[in-house]
């Protein structure tokens, strides 16, 4: 009897339905992960940013010996809103609180409200929508500043005398 085994060339589709099964349960961790790192860098980057724009605003207060106040603006031209959409950072030459042609621009910033929540609030929980630095780099008040996405987020905490601190 001559019989002749037959090798099997390919995959059988019971293999190839497992192998896309292990396929799917690999990207879907990996989309979970990255979504939670995206949500992570998002907040980290407006919460820096406006670090470094309130330690930029102290530094031209003392440098100027007058008042700078950084406030919400959402289209970049003037005080109008909260922190969600971006803020500007300006020299208030005559002290009148409102970002006018007296006034000395300094630096403009725009964040996306769809990729982080910034707040700021006072001490007892009140919304801030400016924070102004005098002569001395002091603030009139104390403010707590929040970017949160997702389920991640940064905190800075902002008090009297002008100093920055990151939770």
């Amino acid at each position: 009897m001559n019989s002749r085994i037959e090798t099997q060339k390919g995959f059988t589709l019971l293999e190839i339905l497992i192998a896309v099964a292990i396929f799917l349960l690999i990207i879907t961790i990996a989309s979970v992960s990255y979504r939670s790192f995206t949500d992570d860098t998002n907040s980290r980057a407006a919460s820096s940013d406006l670090h470094s724009s309130l330690v930029l605003a102290r530094i031209e207060a003392i440098k100027r010996g007058g008042w700078v106040r950084v406030c919400g603006s959402d289209n970049g031209d003037d005080c109008n809103s909260g922190f969600g959409e971006g803020w500007i950072v300006y020299h208030d030459k005559n002290n009148d609180g409102v970002f006018d042609n007296q006034d000395a621009f300094i630096k403009r910033e725009e964040i996306n409200s769809a990729k982080v929540n910034l707040s700021l609030a006072t001490e007892d929980g009140a919304a801030l929508n400016s924070v102004d630095f005098n002569y001395r780099g002091f603030t009139m008040q104390s403010a707590a500043i929040t970017a949160a996405k997702g389920n991640f987020e940064q905190r800075l905490d902002l008090n009297r005398i002008g100093r920055i601190v990151s939770r």
